[in-house]
């Protein structure tokens, strides 16, 4: 470095701050009135969880009075993670727990993302098993936890949409390939419990009977006793005893041997299984990495391979939300997919010459 570049004045390039903006998710009922209101759902599903996310009303400029996730910058002598719990319990009273789960999602530096002055943006996105009622305070009018199936974001302050967006994608992912599910619930749960979860993170109606035993296949979750113990042999439930208690066996909860339990998960109320009618093979291993492209489109390929299988694109059809496989070449594959998943296996079966693996 020459004396000229050591001593180049700072002024020439742009000052910016830096704020943490933070998606916590997590699976609860639905709010009483929100039930009342609502006389076309069947009442099995009218008490169903469904996943939730907290929000904050904004009580100062810019975007007065408009919905946002917590957070606030950065302030000095902090680091990106003491800054997001730091905001997390100034603007909802809520303190992170040693159980929560707290991850980095991305950034952005959009030069007119805030009116105030340029900003870089770092979301995280945080699960939660039960969170307490939360409280306005800071630069919140109010907090409170809203469905995420509901809501409105095209109200909501900043880019904020987008960070749900994304951070809802990231937990659809590990769910597909993780024991993550485990995240929303108690140290032990009932199958019943994480099926619920299953069912609220992916918007979509599993079979019981199926769940259950794809679940008994898995290695990532165990069922334990009533202090917690692991059940060796597990043995079927007898007349009599309390339902069945499971846990998710720590060094799964990060890796992807939990992928076991998403092979398969069962029918849906159209009658098409979660990854089609095929098992998933086991050599070699799927892996597939997603390489975002645009919005709501992923580059699919093989870790490990070389070459693209194709790209999968989210398309909202009828209120809800498929995923359509496109060839290398740039062809859309007829049929639409639930999950992003089910179009990137589609893709991995037509490069394998085997065609669709859908029913």
């Amino acid at each position: 470095m020459t004396e000229q570049d050591a001593s180049q004045d700072t002024a020439d390039f742009e000052r910016f701050a830096v704020a943490v903006d933070i998606a916590v998710f997590t699976v609860q009922p639905p709010a009483w009135e929100h039930r009342r209101r609502d006389f076309q759902t069947p009442p099995a599903r009218l008490f169903a969880p469904t996943l939730h996310i907290a929000l904050v009303r904004r009580d100062i400029e810019p975007f007065l009075g408009r919905w946002a996730l917590p957070g606030g910058f950065v302030r000095r002598g902090e680091d990106l993670n003491e800054a997001a719990v730091r905001a997390l319990a100034e603007e909802t009273g809520l303190h992170p727990e040693s159980d929560w789960y707290l991850e980095q999602l991305g950034s952005d530096v959009a030069p007119h993302r805030d009116a105030r002055q340029r900003v870089l943006s770092v979301a995280f996105f945080a699960v939660a098993h039960e969170l307490p009622p939360m409280l306005g305070g800071g630069d919140a009018a109010w907090a409170e936890m809203q469905s995420v199936d509901e809501l409105d974001r095209s109200t909501l302050a900043f880019h904020h949409a987008r960070i749900i967006d994304d951070g809802l994608e990231r937990v659809r992912a590990l769910l597909e390939y993780t024991t993550f599910a485990s995240r929303f619930l108690a140290p032990t749960f009932a199958v019943s419990e994480l099926q619920a979860v299953y069912e609220a993170v992916w918007n979509v109606r599993l079979d019981s009977g199926n769940f259950r035993r794809n679940l008994e296949k898995c290695q990532g979750f165990v069922r334990v006793d009533a202090d917690g113990r692991r059940e060796h042999p597990p043995h079927r439930r007898q007349r009599g005893r309390p339902p069945a208690r499971w846990s998710a066996r720590e060094a799964h909860r990060r890796d992807r041997s939990g992928a076991l339990l998403a092979r398969a998960l069962a029918s849906r109320a159209r009658g098409t299984s979660m990854l089609g009618i095929r098992t998933w093979p086991a050599e070699p291993r799927l892996d597939f990495v997603y390489l975002p492209v645009a919005p709501g489109t992923y580059d699919v390929m093989i870790r490990n391979s070389v070459g693209s299988l194709g790209t999968v694109r989210k398309v909202r059809e009828v209120d809800v939300d498929r995923w359509h496989a496109v060839s290398p070449d740039g062809e859309d594959l007829s049929g639409s997919f639930d999950t992003r998943i089910d179009a990137a296996y589609h893709l991995w079966s037509l490069a394998q010459g085997e065609g669709d693996v859908q029913e």
